[in-house]
């Protein structure tokens, strides 16, 4: 994964928390800075779609302060 800002996807301004995609193999890509920091774990694949607002359609684990991933969830889009 690249981080943010060096040719992935810019910080968003629909976060609400900061975000952190991991996939399986540990790696891990800053999508925003922020606080509290929600961490989705998942395929490649699954973190795209959940990047890029498709959540319910994704098969991530959140990881994170219940109200960030509430919060999160009540997103209606992303915006990475």
């Amino acid at each position: 994964m690249v981080p943010a800002g060096a040719g992935g996807p810019p910080d968003g301004p629909g976060v609400p928390t900061g975000l952190v995609l991991r996939r399986p193999d540990g790696q891990t890509a800053v999508a925003r800075r922020g606080t509290p920091v929600v961490t989705a774990t998942g395929e490649p694949a699954e973190l795209l779609l959940f990047a890029y607002g498709r959540q319910s359609a994704a098969k991530v684990e959140l990881e994170g302060e219940p109200e960030a991933i509430a919060k999160l969830h009540e997103s209606k889009q992303l915006g990475i």
